[in-house]
């Protein structure tokens, strides 16, 4: 028999061989692979103690205090602090300092987890002046009387902001007589007076300044007059609760 018919035979029973039964390695290492692929997180890092993560669906930062599990580290989606009293809604949450006007999906207006509506804006809009008529005492808010109700959380009123305005009135020049009997201003009959010496004037008999007293005596009669100014918005505002 030819070489090279011996050794196209002895290939091919070689290789049926390899075929028809798995090797040593493939026999012993296939439990090994199916622990591997079922292995679960904790055991790739091993710990004494381990510690319960709540779960955080709306990534709010505060976990579901009633879905938890215990692991050796953080895993996705799972974080140490619980409390939260809606985990579908991010709005809702422990220590919620925001307020809304729209409320969540089961209605309830609790956004801090504390089980009461706590609204925000609790006055009402008024302006009027002070005894003294020094100012004004003010305050924006619900465009309501006073036998209205403050409105519950969502509910849209009117409301208005008040400002105090402040005008100053100045004394009008007062008119005199010249010799010949017709009036006429200060200014007209300062221009009539005959020149003096420099700077006696603008001499009183006492020795003062006449321009001095002259600017105290207006600042006396300087009025400073207050009024209210009240503005609306022209669409109702919502009351926001926490």
């Amino acid at each position: 028999m030819p070489r090279s018919t011996l050794f196209v035979f002895f290939t091919i029973a070689i290789w049926s061989s390899c075929e028809s039964s798995p090797s040593s390695l493939q026999r012993k290492d296939k439990h090994l692979l199916t622990k591997f692929k079922n292995r679960k997180p904790e055991d790739s890092h091993r710990c004494k103690h381990k510690e319960k993560f709540y779960l955080d669906k709306d990534g709010d930062g505060w976990g579901n205090s009633k879905i938890s599990k215990m692991s050796c580290g953080q895993t996705e989606n799972y974080i140490k602090k619980s409390g939260d009293c809606d985990d579908n809604d991010s709005r809702v949450h422990p220590q919620q300092k925001s307020y809304f006007s729209i409320p969540r999906k089961n209605g309830s207006f609790d956004f801090d987890c504390d089980d009461k509506e706590t609204i925000r804006l609790s006055t009402r809009a008024y302006c009027h002046l002070q005894e003294d008529n020094k100012g004004c005492k003010l305050a924006s808010g619900w465009d309501i009387s006073a036998s209205q109700k403050i409105p519950s959380c969502g509910q849209p009123e009117k409301w208005a902001w008040n400002e105090c305005r402040s005008e100053i009135i100045e004394p009008e020049p007062k008119p005199t007589k010249d010799a010949s009997g017709q009036k006429t201003d200060i200014t007209e009959e300062t221009a009539l007076l005959p020149e003096s010496p420099e700077g006696e004037q603008n001499k009183t008999d006492n020795g003062e300044n006449k321009d001095d007293k002259d600017d105290e005596d207006k600042q006396d009669k300087i009025k400073k007059v207050y009024s209210c100014w009240k503005g609306t918005l022209p669409w109702k505002k919502r009351q926001l609760c926490r």
